[in-house]
This record gives structure tokens, sequence and C-alpha cells, in this order.
């Protein structure tokens, strides 16, 4: 984690953009993880720890949608907040569409379409945008999601399930 980016990003989300962040594909355990001058640590429940105010986003594989399993590269923890497909993901490039796009960056992608419906859903029903902490606990509430990770080895969230979101936000 670089000091600038990361408070580019909670500058960012401190002025209500939405920011969606990518895990990263270091298969690290973030609580492990500090910032690269060693001053701030990633995982929310250290002593050391910042929140930036993104949405943070693992991959898992596509393979059954019931029981998520993490993409081995994909880096996990407390802090990440959701999660999508990181393989099988398909995305056009000049010759067309492609297959190769996936890990953490396919799966970030996937969250930011969820978060721009999101948005629109929240702002149809509610009249108003929510701010970034808003939205990142309405992607990451575990009773808008279909399903989670394995908690105990995969811990990269939920996945965030539109159908859901909206009978939470009608109640």
């Amino acid at each position: 984690l670089e000091p600038a980016n990361f408070e580019a990003i909670r500058l960012a989300s401190e002025l209500g953009i939405i920011v969606i962040e990518a895990a990263g594909n270091g298969a690290s355990n973030l609580a492990t993880c500090w910032d690269t001058v060693g001053t701030y640590q990633i995982e929310p429940e250290t002593a050391r720890y910042r929140d930036s105010g993104a949405i943070l986003v693992g991959a898992v594989y596509s393979r059954d949608p019931n029981k998520a399993t993490r993409i081995a590269s994909s880096n996990y923890g407390q802090r990440v907040n959701c999660f999508a497909w990181g393989n099988g993901v398909f995305t056009t490039n000049a010759s067309g569409y492609s297959l190769s796009f996936g890990g953490t960056s396919a799966a970030a992608a996937i969250i930011a379409g969820a978060a721009i419906l999101g948005q629109a859903i929240g702002e149809k029903l509610r009249g108003a945008r929510f701010s970034p902490k808003e939205l990142r606990r309405l992607l990451s509430h575990p009773d808008a999601c279909t399903y989670s990770a394995q908690p105990q080895h995969d811990r990269v969230g939920v996945m965030p399930d539109l159908g859901r979101i909206i009978g939470l936000l009608q109640v």
C-alpha cells in the first residue's frame, strides 16, 4: 500500500466518491500487510489500522455459485468487504470477446457495476445517494448477499445480491 495512493482514496471517499478497490492478487492475508513505510496496517482489528473508505473486493472461482472458494491468488482478510467472480469473466479486446480477464481486477469491475446499480436503486427508493460508507455496508451486509465464501478459510466477505438489497431498502 502506497501512502500517497491511500491518501487519494481516503480523500475521495471523504468527498463522497465511491471507490471500488481490488484487494490484489498477492495471495496475502491482509492482517500481515503494512503500508510501504511501515506506519499503518490494512486489517481492521490491528492497533495501527486506518480506513481508506474504499470497498475492497476479493475474487472467487465461478464454478459453483453455492460454494464460493477464493481464488488462490486473491488477497483476503477481514478488511475485504465483498467478492465476485475472478475467473471465466467475459470482456472485450481488440479482437472481440475474451475470457482472459480475471483475478481481483475482474471481481472489482463486477462489484463496481453492482455499486452503480445500488446507487441508482438507493436514489430511487430513498431519494438520495448512499455515502461511501453506507454503500460499503450495504454491499457487504450479510442479509444482502446470496452466499458468502467459506469464512474460516477464504475471508473475502460476501457476494452482493441486488434483489436482496432492494428488499432491504424497501423495509
